[in-house]
Formats: C-alpha cells, sequence, structure tokens
C-alpha cells in the first residue's frame, strides 16, 4: 500500500511540475533592433522566440522564428508562450492590439531618433532585469557616437539624399531616426524638410535638392546607383562627382539598435571620404 501511494505522490509531482512549466516565461521579440539589444544586455538567454528578419548577431540562428514581423504565427507564439512580446512602430500595431487582447504581455519599443534607442535600451533594460547593462550600453553608445562628432568638427556638413525604397521612391523624413543618423554623420538631409517618417520622393526632387552625396540603401541593388548616374548626368551634384554610393551592408545604418554607431561611422566615412 505504502509503495502504491509513493508511486500516486510522484505523479501528482510530476503533473504539478508540468503544470508550473506552462506559465509564462521568456522573451519573443518581433523586431531586428529589440533582438539585437537583447542580445547586448544579455538577457538572450530568456529570448525564446524571434522573426525571420532578426538576422544578427550569430547566435539569433539558434532561437525558434515565429516567421514575419507584422504576420507572425499566433500558434508559434502559444506554443513558445513568452511572458513580455516585444514590438516596434505603426505596422505592428494591430498586430499589437491582437496579441493584447489575448492576454499577453505586449512592451512596444520603437526607436524614431537616437534618444528613443537610448530609451528603448534603458526600458528593455529595466524588463529584463539588466538595468545596470543598460546604463552601460548607453553610455558605451554615447562616447562612440561623440567620438564621431570630433573626427567631424572641421569638416563642411554635406547635402545628403539617403533612398531607403526604390519602387516607391522614398527617403527618410524629419521623423525618422535616420535623419538624425544623417545628422550625426556630417550630413544634411535634404528629405528633412517634410515632418513625417518617410517621405515619397524621385527624379525631380532629386534634381531640385541637388544633393552632393546619394546613399541607396534600398534593395534596388549596384543596378540603381548606375542608372541615377545616367539619368542625373551633370544635373545634380553627388552624380557629376561620382559620390553615388550603393551600400550593400546597411543593417548597422538602418536598423534603430545597438549598432547605431557603428552605422554613424558607416555613413560619415563615405560622406566625408574618410
Amino acid at each position: 500500500m505504502q509503495k502504491y501511494l509513493a508511486i500516486i505522490l510522484i505523479f501528482i509531482s510530476a503533473c504539478s511540475s508540468d503544470i508550473s512549466s506552462d506559465s509564462p516565461e521568456g522573451y519573443i521579440s518581433l523586431s531586428p533592433a529589440v533582438t539585437e539589444i537583447l542580445f547586448r544586455l544579455n538577457a538572450d538567454d530568456k529570448l525564446v522566440g524571434v522573426t525571420d528578419y532578426c538576422d544578427y548577431p550569430d547566435g539569433v540562428s539558434e532561437k525558434e522564428s515565429v516567421g514575419d514581423m507584422v504576420n507572425p504565427s499566433i500558434e508559434m507564439i502559444a506554443y513558445l508562450n513568452p511572458e513580455t512580446i516585444f514590438t516596434a512602430g505603426e505596422p505592428q500595431e494591430k498586430l499589437a492590439a491582437r496579441l493584447t487582447d489575448m492576454g499577453y504581455n505586449v512592451v512596444e519599443a520603437e526607436s524614431r531618433s537616437i534618444q528613443e534607442i537610448y530609451d528603448n535600451i534603458l526600458k528593455i533594460s529595466e524588463i529584463t532585469g539588466n538595468p545596470d547593462e543598460g546604463e552601460r550600453l548607453v553610455s558605451e553608445i554615447k562616447k562612440e557616437i561623440a567620438g564621431i562628432g570630433k573626427k567631424l568638427k572641421n569638416r563642411d556638413k554635406k547635402k545628403v539624399y539617403v533612398e531607403i525604397s526604390a519602387s516607391p521612391v522614398m527617403s527618410p523624413g524629419k521623423n525618422s531616426f535616420l535623419n538624425d543618423v544623417i545628422k550625426k554623420a556630417g550630413g544634411v538631409n535634404v528629405s528633412a524638410g517634410f515632418d513625417r517618417s518617410y517621405v515619397l520622393s524621385g527624379e525631380e526632387f532629386i534634381v531640385e535638392k541637388n544633393p552632393e552625396v546619394i546613399l541607396i540603401l534600398s534593395e534596388a541593388g549596384r543596378g540603381r546607383k548606375e542608372r541615377m548616374k545616367r539619368v542625373f548626368g551633370r544635373e545634380v551634384d553627388a552624380a557629376e562627382k561620382g559620390d553615388i554610393y550603393y551600400v550593400e551592408e546597411k543593417e548597422s545604418i538602418v536598423r534603430p539598435g545597438p549598432r547605431v554607431s557603428e552605422g554613424i561611422r558607416k555613413m560619415a566615412e563615405i560622406i566625408h571620404s574618410f
């Protein structure tokens, strides 16, 4: 009888353990930038899910993918059962509302400026229980950006056009984090006159603004660079002087995360040729 009772107690204990393991645990990041922040904060051990677009750093490939950023697999999210889901920005607003209605703890962490990158790093570090790491990381990034600023101190600012999409043709406006990056890299964003995040622009707009440097961050490829050279000829300073650049490895530039100083440095090197 005692042996029988012991077996029953072991079974009950095992069942209780299974039930406790079903409580929400870990984080899902639906933003490549947030994924990078979690890794830099040494909180990746609790990162249970990411998107197909989360491609940095190397360790991210070991994490489960929930698929697309805007239309992820709800079934996979339910299976991973996270305590917190991180989203980033307007394209995910409906998704965030849906996940919240389903009972998930959703934290929005969009960065539309360098300051907001700092704010989100500190916010995420509080959530993950690593506030000291957050402070350290923000201080490190600020120091790196200040160092770039010193190198650019005696250099004239250049008018810069940045293409982030070729179809439709778009560039970053005043409210985009990329506007901050351009300024910190010693440039003047020719699209900053528009009080929005992104601007629909075209060939006439580029000719009118006459940028000294053109950076192609879109997926159009090197063919886009050659087309711009042909189309603009001597009408645009950047084309006439050969200062049109297709940036192949652009993630540190376009992603508002902890590599922002690396992106600023890369852009500054292109704009000022140093």
